[in-house]
């Protein structure tokens, strides 16, 4: 994938969380859970998964362009 801001090649990869990965429009305190709110976009929950995935978290594929600072990420 190409980087929309500077055109170059970007590298492949995941977002990695012992937790859920959300987008939120807000910075909010850290929670046990966490329940998206309207507007809000739950990228990677932590549910049905057993122990052993749970030593590693959740992860969601993303590309990183390491000139631009930016990273992207399809839901």
């Amino acid at each position: 994938m190409d980087c929309p801001k500077c055109k170059k090649g970007m590298q492949e990869g995941m977002l990695q969380s012992p937790s859920m990965i959300m987008w939120v429009k807000e910075k909010q305190r850290n929670k046990l859970v966490f329940r998206p709110k309207q507007g809000e976009i739950l990228l990677a929950p932590l549910t049905n998964i057993g122990l052993e995935e749970r030593l590693w978290g959740v992860t969601v594929e993303a590309f990183h362009c390491p000139d631009c600072k930016r990273v992207i990420v399809d839901y």
